[in-house]
């Protein structure tokens, strides 16, 4: 029975992906694109290859793939590619830790506000959502928080941004998110967009 594959390397990743991008490249050093491109009478069939062709292009291929993976060109779209794996992760850990921070000593009302809305099951935007935030308020340090929305469109109506803040009991205000678009609908200066 043979042996079933374990998870590939990082190395054999790297190499397969780079193989992906390399087959055009493979195909124009063997010389197959220009047997493709032979000129042929519009009806008349192409000139199917001979097996021994097709063996003579798949050894090129393999020779020059082999060649390839051992140049310093490969060596260094692999350095390349770990660095970034490498970058990503330190990214991710760093945005795991400052969730978990976040989530364990909320420092401001927004950092409460996101994680008294990770706790709500019902979706953005649903009328359950809404009844579950009227039946759990948001209490942080002895103050209660409301939160507010308001939809900005862009002067084609096609596009809405938001706008959305925290109003406390003690008269406070904290931006959610501010997605405002200077545009002609959203400026009092120019009666919001409406015709003159």
């Amino acid at each position: 029975m043979p042996k079933k594959p374990g998870n590939p390397s990082a190395a054999s990743r790297s190499k397969e992906r780079v193989v992906l991008k390399l087959v055009p490249r493979i195909l124009s050093n063997t010389g197959l694109e220009a047997l493709n491109k032979q000129k042929a009478h519009p009806l008349s069939k192409p000139r199917q290859r001979t097996p021994e062709e097709i063996e003579a292009m798949r050894e090129a291929n393999q020779r020059w793939l082999e060649e390839y993976l051992q140049s310093d060109e490969f060596k260094e779209l692999e350095r390349k590619d770990e660095a970034k794996r490498q970058r990503d992760k330190a990214r991710r850990s760093d945005q795991e830790a400052r969730l978990m921070e976040r989530r364990r000593n909320p420092q401001t009302p927004i950092d409460a506000y996101r994680n008294w809305m990770e706790q709500c099951p019902y979706p953005s935007g649903s009328k359950k959502r809404l009844e579950w935030k009227r039946a759990n308020p948001l209490l942080f340090n002895g103050v209660t928080y409301v939160d507010h929305w308001s939809p900005q469109l862009s002067n084609s109506g096609k596009t809405t941004r938001w706008h959305g803040w925290l109003t406390g009991s003690d008269g406070s205000r904290h931006d959610i998110i501010d997605e405002h678009i200077n545009n002609r609908r959203n400026d009092a200066d120019r009666n919001w967009g409406l015709p003159d």
